[in-house]
C-alpha cells in the first residue's frame, strides 16, 4: 500500500512537471512578434552601440529589418555583422542611392510580420527591457494604437547624456493637443501593425513624418505613456532637427495639410516664437528684451526666456 502511495505521488508529480512545461510553452508561443525597422546613414561611429542595444534585449520574439541609406562609409558592413551573430531572424538591404526615411520605411514595412512595430535608427538606442516594457503596456491596453516613454539626450560628442525634458506625458486621445505641438517622444514609438496599416504607410511628402503619422494614428487610437526613461537619442551636427530650414520647410508642409484644424494656429504662432526666442539670443540684453517685449506672450516660455535676459542668463 505504500509503494502505490509512492508511485502515484511520482505519477502526479510527473503529470504536474508536463503539464507546466506545457503550458510555459503555450505562453512563450503565445509572446507577440515585434518587428524593428533599422535605418543607417552613415552611423559607422554610433551603429555598434545602436545595434547592440536592440540585440540585447530582454524581450525574445523580435525580427529585424534594416535597410542602410547609401551609406558613404562601413555603416552596412557593420550592422550586417552584428546582426549575423545576432539571437534575432534578420533581412538586411542597401540601398542604391539616399532616399527620404519615409520611403526607407515604407520599403521595409510590407515585408513586417509583427503584432508590434517599431524603429531604430543606427544613432540611437534603448535600454535593455525597452521592447518588453512597451510590449506589456501594449497588451495591456488593447485601445492603444501606439505608445512612447520618457528617455535621454546623449550627446556624442561630449559622451553626456541627460534627462531628455518632456513636454507632456499625456496619453489617450491627443489629437488636437499634439496638433499644437508635438510633444511624442519619437525614439522607440512602438505601433501597432494594424493601426498601422489602418491609417496608411508614412507620408513621402512630409520632411517630418514621425509628427505626421503622430497625427494620423491618433486620429483614430489612443496614445500610450510609459514614464520611464527607456531610450537615448543620440544628438549629433548632423541630425535632421538642427537643420533649421528643413525643419521650417516640414512645418510649413504639415500646416497645409491640417489647415482645417483650428489648433494649426497655434502650433504656427508657437514655431513663430521659437525662431524669436533664437533671435533674442543672438541680440544683447536690451534688444534682447525689446524684441521680446514686442512679441509679448502671456505664457510660462515667454515669461522665462524674459528673466533669462534680464538675469544675463542666455
Amino acid at each position: 500500500m505504500h509503494n502505490k502511495c509512492i508511485r502515484a505521488k511520482i505519477q502526479v508529480t510527473a503529470v504536474f512537471n508536463i503539464l507546466i512545461l506545457a503550458l510555459t510553452d503555450l505562453s512563450m508561443q503565445q509572446q507577440p512578434l515585434v518587428t524593428v525597422l533599422c535605418l543607417s546613414m552613415n552611423h559607422e561611429a554610433f551603429i555598434k552601440k545602436a545595434f547592440q542595444s536592440l540585440l540585447s534585449q530582454t524581450y525574445p520574439e523580435v525580427e529585424v529589418l534594416y535597410v542602410d541609406n547609401h551609406s558613404a562609409d562601413n555603416s552596412f558592413a557593420i550592422g550586417n555583422k552584428l546582426l549575423a551573430a545576432g539571437p534575432f531572424p534578420f533581412q538586411a538591404y542597401q540601398r542604391d542611392r539616399p532616399y527620404s526615411i519615409s520611403a526607407n520605411l515604407n520599403f521595409l514595412l510590407p515585408l513586417a510580420k509583427g503584432k508590434y512595430i517599431t524603429i531604430l535608427s543606427a544613432d540611437d538606442w534603448w535600454e535593455q527591457n525597452n521592447l518588453e516594457e512597451r510590449v506589456r503596456y501594449m497588451e495591456a491596453h488593447p485601445r492603444c494604437g501606439f505608445v512612447h516613454s520618457a528617455g535621454f539626450v546623449y550627446h556624442h560628442a561630449t559622451g553626456i547624456a541627460e534627462p531628455e525634458k518632456l513636454l507632456s506625458r499625456r496619453s489617450g486621445k491627443v489629437f488636437t493637443s499634439l496638433l499644437r505641438r508635438n510633444f511624442i517622444n519619437s525614439i522607440g514609438v512602438m505601433m501597432r501593425a494594424e493601426s498601422l496599416q489602418a491609417v496608411g504607410n508614412f507620408d513621402e511628402n512630409s520632411l517630418i513624418e514621425d509628427w505626421d503619422m503622430w497625427l494620423r494614428l491618433s486620429q483614430k487610437y489612443e496614445l500610450g505613456f510609459i514614464d520611464q526613461r527607456l531610450v537615448y537619442y543620440g544628438k549629433q551636427p548632423s541630425n535632421i532637427s538642427e537643420n533649421t530650414r528643413f525643419m521650417q520647410e516640414g512645418y510649413e508642409y504639415l500646416f497645409a495639410k491640417y489647415a482645417a484644424y483650428p489648433q494649426v494656429k497655434a502650433a504656427k504662432d508657437y514655431f513663430k516664437m521659437l525662431d524669436i526666442y533664437q533671435e533674442a539670443r543672438n541680440l544683447k540684453w536690451a534688444p534682447a528684451l525689446l524684441l521680446l517685449l514686442r512679441h509679448f506672450r502671456c505664457n510660462r516660455d515667454h515669461f522665462s526666456q524674459i528673466f533669462r535676459h534680464l538675469c544675463g542668463s542666455r
